[in-house]
């Protein structure tokens, strides 16, 4: 398919050429990587090119893409630290803008993929504090659960995130409640 010069600026954000992930931009690569591992798809070619992509756009990605890619490699089971690494390099500058369900994406993606990252994890724990009362019961239980499986003890969010978690404890069904239970003794 040949694309002139100004369509191809035109479509800049759109995949076109030889090698379509190559040109995606940061909201297209996070839908693709989502759809990818929502439906199961193993070609390491296809998620080694959506990582390159990845790292490319890190920097003008908002949070939620960011959070929708590294949670799509982290639901695979694929760990590319340097992406991640890269992704998280860029997280400060748009700190402000995670919001809760982001937030958990986020951590909970270096937790299962067992990445530790000491300043970004110290860093969202100040943001968690912050905006405490937007996460719900199950949000709650991912985080204790991700600063737990990598043994980030925090004091400050551990204090915090006690005292909400028995504000919303009845809320919590039995798998979140697990989650906390297992992440305070694990942290003790």
């Amino acid at each position: 398919m040949r694309v002139s010069a100004l369509r191809r600026a035109l479509l800049d954000g759109v995949a076109v050429g030889t090698h379509p992930v190559s040109r995606l931009s940061p909201f297209a690569i996070a839908k693709l990587a989502a759809r990818g591992a929502r439906e199961n798809r193993k070609s390491v070619s296809f998620w080694r090119a959506v990582s390159a992509r990845a790292m490319v756009v890190a920097p003008s990605m908002q949070p939620t893409d960011m959070s929708m890619v590294l949670f799509a490699f982290a639901r695979l089971r694929y760990r590319d630290k340097e992406m991640m690494y890269r992704i998280a390099e860029a997280a400060p500058a748009v700190l402000g803008q995670f919001r809760a369900t982001d937030i958990t994406y986020f951590l909970a993606s270096f937790a299962r993929l067992d990445v530790q990252h000491r300043l970004i994890f110290n860093l969202f724990a100040r943001e968690i504090a912050r905006k405490l009362h937007d996460f719900n019961a199950a949000q709650l239980g991912e985080l204790v659960y991700a600063y737990a499986r990598l043994n980030l003890r925090h004091e400050l969010l551990l204090d915090v995130l006690t005292k909400r978690v028995t504000e919303v404890v009845k809320a919590m069904k039995p798998w979140h409640l697990a989650m906390v239970a297992n992440g305070f003794a694990r942290l003790e």
